[in-house]
């Protein structure tokens, strides 16, 4: 399990100390879903950045299993919003590079790889650059990345936001369907709020800055089964922006 317990991050600016997150305190059950939702500037991509260890300036405690959530200890995949993939490497490359860190490929590796690219329509791609493919079919890489390591964390900042409607609805049925088959615990910062419906089975609704949690909504109900046509998820989502549009008006 992983726990966030009075977390608080803070920035030195011009006009003097700027909190970005206060007393936020969560957590996230092994293989479980979390979608944060909150105004621009809430503190939505500090909170990933503390998970991920690249901001380690903090007061609070974030844990896994009972003991400090430590990058180097703990696999942690990173989706950002341009997909983080390297430029001058190919996809098979950048597909690599989160098992690839500190060793080589094994022939396990490059048999799962093969699988998930079969699975996500990226075989034949394999030789291609980044900058070679649609905006759809780098997301497809950068989940494959995040699959073929297993990690214990996944974080994903607005991964959906760059992409059509229906090119973001397409990535969020294949992200669902590789999420069944292998539970991952994800947090997912998001401004849809279907997409955190569809995809969160917990939902963290966050202030305006300094970002505190106003209230978390349990959404295993909905989010677990639910397809977008049904009538229960129209009506969570209904919900989701009562409670929102309630919680930012504070």
């Amino acid at each position: 399990m992983i726990s966030i317990s009075a977390l608080a991050v803070a920035y030195e600016a011009q006009a003097g100390r700027c909190l970005a997150l206060e007393n936020v305190s969560l957590g996230l059950e092994v293989g479980e879903t979390c979608a944060v939702i909150g105004p621009s500037g809430c503190g939505k991509s500090t909170l990933l950045k503390v998970l991920a260890g690249i901001i380690k300036k903090y007061s609070g405690t974030v844990m896994i299993d009972g003991r400090p959530l430590t990058p180097r200890e703990t696999k942690i995949g990173f989706i950002p919003q341009n997909y983080g993939l390297l430029p001058w490497k190919t996809v098979y490359q950048n597909a690599l590079l989160g098992v690839t860190v500190g060793r080589a490929a094994t022939g396990a590796d490059k048999a799962r790889l093969a699988a998930l690219f079969d699975q996500l329509g990226l075989a034949g791609l394999e030789d291609r650059y980044p900058g070679e493919l649609s905006g759809g079919q780098q997301q497809r890489v950068a989940l494959a990345r995040a699959f073929l390591l297993r990690p214990t964390l996944l974080l994903m900042d607005e991964p959906f936001s760059a992409l059509d409607a229906i090119t973001r609805e397409e990535l969020q049925d294949v992200f669902r369907h590789f999420w069944r088959r292998e539970p991952i615990a994800t947090v997912l910062v998001t401004h849809q709020v279907e997409e955190a419906v569809y995809l969160g089975r917990k939902l963290v609704i966050l202030s305006a800055a300094p970002g505190r949690v106003r209230q978390v909504v349990d959404n295993s109900p909905v989010g677990a089964v639910s397809a977008r046509s049904d009538g229960s998820f129209a009506r969570q989502c209904a919900l989701v922006r009562e409670i929102i549009q309630e919680a930012w008006r504070k």
